[in-house]
């Protein structure tokens, strides 16, 4: 970290440069084998101890722990936690900002889903964080089915299509809408 921050090294010193390279340095540290451990104790069968590992490194700032714990909260992790989607977007917030593309994704769906407002949908929002990864399969499918849809932007199935062809040529399969129910039954009837 030290050679970021140095003139000689780096003509051009920035906290962002520093912090970055501290990150890197910080990152090859023991977390590596908590993760591992978290995941291990997941697939033994250790909720428990799963969580307090993975929320103890997404609380200080380890981008795998916060899509993890994120998504624990997310689902409701029986026996552990209740369902908590306001604690889930905290934590793929935090990953969201270190450009974790999942927790993006994911912080998306809440908004689509209404699971932030009481039921309605912010389609502005869910728009606005899948259009943050263009190169993305998943979120380029997400930004698709807004437009063919009309939810946070015009209606426009040329767009659609050609996103849609656009996510299939990043490697997107055919499956179901990025959300978990049809975001049209919380609109207001005509």
């Amino acid at each position: 970290a030290g050679m970021a921050l140095d003139t000689k090294y780096n003509p051009d010193p920035s906290c962002r440069v520093g912090q970055k390279a501290l990150k890197i340095a910080a990152e090859r540290g023991p977390w590596a084998q908590l993760v591992r451990e978290a995941y291990e104790a997941y697939t033994d069968g250790d909720r428990l101890g799963s969580f307090v590992r993975y929320r103890l490194m997404a609380e200080i700032g380890y981008r795998t722990a916060q899509a993890n714990i994120g998504w624990m909260y997310d689902e409701g992790l029986a026996g552990v936690t209740e369902r908590d989607a306001r604690t889930a977007a905290h934590f793929y917030s935090k990953g969201a900002e270190q450009g974790d593309v999942p927790c993006t994704r994911k912080l998306g769906d809440l908004y689509l889903s209404g699971d932030l407002s009481d039921g309605v949908p912010d389609y502005t929002k869910a728009l606005e964080l899948y259009a943050r990864h263009p190169n993305d399969a998943e979120s380029v499918h997400n930004v698709a089915f807004m437009h063919e849809n009309g939810f946070g932007t015009p209606r426009n199935a040329s767009k659609a299509i050609e996103l849609y062809k656009k996510a299939a040529a990043l490697g997107r399969k055919p499956a179901p809408p990025p959300h978990s129910r049809n975001p049209a039954e919380s609109l207001p009837s005509s």
